[in-house]
């Protein structure tokens, strides 16, 4: 059972088990097409397809979106620059004055890029998350909670709007601030 507030897998899996999180299928399950329709129907066998093609084809439209390629070419430069500049730091004690430089204007271009593609795709996959009702949870349940991920998302752009010239303006104090530092020394 439960010992402390650490839960074992087999409390887990027993809680998930007992707690009915399903979603709100928008579109027929193969189950429900072979109740109406008989399990050696060939509508059963077409329904059972398509429904799987459509989704594969959705998802497949987002993952290969132009701004996934540039979220990921954002996020790989910039941790690349920045864990090489600690990890020169920690082992030889200094790093270059150029890539202080790097470490601390990369962002300039990177950080529109990155937050431009993590907004676009968020907002390019709202209407799937919506469809698909895919991570939600819905009452009743063990929990008494409900949760939409469609909305989760749109929350989440609502607070880019804010953050993201918050967090671009801190990175030029610290930018401004480590760039005349390096030049007293």
């Amino acid at each position: 059972m439960v010992s402390g507030f650490v839960l074992s897998f087999e409390d887990l899996k027993r809680i998930w088990s007992r707690t009915r999180l399903q979603c709100r299928p928008k579109t027929p399950s193969p189950r429900s097409i072979r109740r109406r329709f008989g399990d050696s129907s060939w509508f059963s066998r077409f329904g059972e397809i398509s429904n799987n093609i459509n989704s594969a084809t959705d998802k497949f439209k987002i993952q290969t979106h132009i701004l996934v390629s540039s979220l990921v070419i954002s996020w790989s430069v910039t941790e690349i620059i920045r864990y090489s500049f600690f990890g020169m730091k920690e082992a030889f004690g200094f790093t270059p004055s150029w890539f202080l430089w790097l470490r601390y204007s990369t962002f300039l271009l990177l950080y529109p890029t990155g937050i431009t593609s993590e907004v676009g795709l968020i907002y390019f996959t709202l209407p799937y998350i919506k469809e698909s009702d895919k991570y939600c949870i819905r009452m009743p349940n063990i929990w008494n909670f409900s949760f939409d991920y469609f909305y989760a998302a749109i929350l989440v752009l609502g607070f880019y709007l804010p953050g993201s010239p918050h967090l671009y303006s801190y990175m030029l104090r610290q930018r401004k601030k480590a760039l005349s530092k390096s030049k007293r020394e």
